[in-house]
């Protein structure tokens, strides 16, 4: 008996992850993504954060078949170095668990969703249209609206089951408020980030290359997370407005 059909909407680490679980059990799967194929254009410079990656992400990519595929992106840490004030503060770790094998991993960003992206394309359940954006889902008649980002051009898909994996932003979930659907709360961070990059030092890491780095100031704070290159991916969180410097922030106003 065939398998209904599943449209996804948003092909980064979720969509793209689901679409293999779902491809693997006979389903058609397309995903729609608003961003350009991974696989041939650069990431987007400055909003990639490195993840931490723990045991339940390792378990979701186990039972997706690719944790073999991705273990040579993985570097361990054992702890949080946290990086005191003043330059004479010593830096201390914290670590994770209490056996040194309690650990968790850094993973780029990018690099982890086209290992997953790669893997869904290669099933032939799954047909990936990259450059579109899904703007608008009528659970009632069972459509989907989709746009082109290089023509303008939008179309209709009529009737398959859609998941919103589109993220914090989603405008699946905003078409369905706006219809009546479901009531939506929307709490925006005081904080925004801005990805930053510490090279290596000699050839080497320029910090210990097995923690997670984290400097905590008061209202704003920077971490950075190992990459295999021997560099770091540095993330600065600031809040919105105020001073950092004077060590007093405030949300938005």
């Amino acid at each position: 008996m065939p398998q209904q059909a599943v449209n996804i909407a948003g092909g980064g680490l979720a969509g793209a992850l689901l679409a293999v679980m779902l491809a693997r059990r006979g389903i058609p799967v397309s995903v729609f993504e608003r961003r350009p194929d991974p696989r041939g254009h650069a990431a987007d410079s400055g909003r990639s954060i490195n993840l931490a990656l723990a045991a339940r992400g390792i378990q979701a990519l186990e039972h997706a078949g690719l944790m073999q595929q991705v273990r040579p992106l993985l570097l361990p840490m054992r702890g949080r170095m946290i990086h005191g004030l003043g330059t004479d503060s010593t830096p201390h770790l914290l670590p994770y668990g209490q056996r040194d094998n309690e650990v968790i991993y850094s993973v780029g960003r990018a690099a982890l969703n086209r290992l997953l992206i790669e893997a869904a394309a290669r099933l032939p359940q799954v047909r990936i249209q990259f450059d579109a954006t899904c703007t608008e889902v009528d659970p009632l008649r069972g459509t989907l609206r989709m746009t082109d980002n290089h023509t303008g051009a939008q179309r209709t898909l009529a009737s398959a089951t859609t998941i919103a994996t589109d993220g914090a932003g989603s405008a699946l979930r905003a078409s369905l408020a706006r219809s009546g659907h479901v009531a939506v709360t929307e709490l925006p961070l005081e904080h925004d980030y801005k990805e930053l990059h510490i090279p290596p030092r000699a050839g080497e890491y320029a910090l210990q290359p097995d923690a997670l780095h984290v400097w905590p100031r008061h209202g704003y704070m920077l971490i950075a997370l190992p990459n295999p290159d021997r560099s770091f991916t540095a993330t600065l969180f600031l809040p919105h407005t105020g001073d950092p410097g004077s060590g007093e922030s405030h949300g938005p106003r």
